[in-house]
């Protein structure tokens, strides 16, 4: 028989020097404001700003020294960067089976997304991209906790969901239709953009507040917490990383004192809100269809019915057109070489005077030595700006300009000269004799 004495070294080197795993998976689209979130999550005292890898699927880690024992704290961050399937694919690979101990079978991916927050960022300054962000997040957040596996739990794969629904049901004391057994929070970053939209004008209060009720009638069905956070308010940042800290370490959800007045200081706990709550901004809003378009369109990953709803009321701005180029007319490959190599023809069969021009003063200023490369000119033809005026400066040899200065130096020419020798006043007198006589 063989025994592994380095394998059975390296595990018991590995028991002895284990450390609680928390994880923290950040999902957003990009330019959302995921890294800005990361790094206020870990500037809390005692913890160190994580340093993500690149690729689809980020990682960094958030060490705390808090602890009073021998085991080390350690939050690790993973980032997925986009709702693209071929980056979601990735995720699962956050979750691999973890072997503990020399004793201890693996660790399996339902036990250890126990561990896990999962953080949906949206961004305030595009709202009306909220319902299909969220439906494409939620479902394949759904997906993923489906098909984690549960080796090495106690229990089968649902039984072990049953647990964990139950355990989040308890810590966040909420009632979820859709319970998926891991905490989960909705941030929407860059509140401030709110200020900016109302005053250009592009979006109305009463929009937001539409908003509002959208992202709350959707963590109300999953049991989720939301935030608005922006870098100009410290103290939104301090409230979500209170909850964080406490949700990921199995604590009694915090204290936090709700806030609904407005989208910019939004601040729902799990567990407090209610349809009658969400209904009572705008009883315009039916919570009942809303739960049903999200129930229709997560599992499908289709966002139509939610889209549609949402369009309504809060529809995209129009495309700004100071932003937009002009529109070019650019020719096919065939015609542009064409065109070039007629030209280039033209060019070459055509004499080149090396003489210069009449009338022109100073170096040669024939057309022929001011013309562009037939490439040149062939693309200034060709890929013209629609619509746009050609304006070109005058030149000082144009033909006008030297027809003027040759009629002005010949008619100083033409001009009679008086005699030499003969003053103006003798020339007087002398016509003056003639006359008398």
């Amino acid at each position: 028989m063989v025994v592994d004495v380095w394998g059975d070294l390296l595990r018991g080197a590995r028991s002895r020097h284990a450390f609680v795993s928390k994880t923290i998976v950040v999902l957003g689209e990009p330019s959302s404001g995921k890294s800005t979130l990361v790094q206020q999550l870990a500037g809390a005292r005692g913890t160190t700003v994580p340093r993500e890898t690149t690729g689809p699927l980020r990682f960094g880690y958030m060490g705390d020294d808090r602890s009073t024992s021998d085991e080390a704290l350690r939050t690790g961050v993973y980032t997925v960067h986009s709702s693209d399937p071929s980056v979601v694919a990735t995720l699962p690979y956050a979750f691999p089976p973890v072997q503990t101990a020399p004793d201890a079978s693996a660790l399996g991916s339902l036990r250890r997304m126990r561990d896990t927050l999962f953080v949906l960022v949206l961004d305030w300054s595009r709202p009306w991209t909220f319902a299909a962000q969220l439906v494409a997040w939620l479902h394949m957040l759904c997906q993923l906790v489906d098909s984690a596996h549960a080796a090495g739990c106690e229990h089968d794969a649902e039984t072990e969901r049953a647990d964990m629904k139950q355990h989040l049901a308890s810590m966040l004391s909420c009632e979820a239709a859709d319970n998926l057994g891991v905490p989960l929070v909705i941030v929407c970053t860059k509140a401030d953009a709110i200020d900016t939209a109302i005053r250009e004008r592009y979006l109305r209060d009463d929009q937001f507040d539409f908003i509002q009720q959208l992202l709350r009638t959707v963590a109300l069905r999953f049991g989720a917490a939301v935030f608005s956070t922006t870098i100009n308010r410290a103290a939104s940042f301090d409230a979500l990383r209170s909850f964080v800290t406490q949700v990921l370490h199995h604590e009694t959800a915090p204290s936090l004192t709700p806030s609904t007045a407005d989208a910019q200081h939004l601040l729902v706990p799990p567990g407090w809100d209610s349809w009658s709550k969400i209904e009572a901004i705008h009883e315009s809003f039916s919570c009942a269809a809303w739960h049903e378009a999200w129930a229709h369109d997560i599992p499908a990953a289709q966002a139509d019915h939610t889209t549609r709803l949402c369009e309504r009321v809060v529809p995209a701005p129009p495309p700004d057109a100071s932003a937009m180029a002009d529109d070019v007319q650019v020719p096919s490959e065939h015609d542009f070489l064409a065109d070039l190599e007629a030209r280039q023809a033209t060019d070459s069969a055509a004499p080149v005077s090396t003489a210069p021009a009449r009338n022109a003063m100073g170096p040669s200023m024939h057309t022929s030595t001011l013309d562009l490369p037939s490439v040149g000119r062939v693309l200034d033809e060709q890929t013209q700006p629609v619509p746009r005026e050609e304006a070109r400066a005058p030149s000082l040899t144009t033909p006008k300009q030297t027809e003027v200065l040759h009629s002005f130096f010949q008619s100083l020419l033409k001009k009679p000269s008086s005699p030499s020798g003969a003053s103006p006043r003798t020339t007087h007198r002398a016509r003056r004799h003639k006359d008398s006589s």
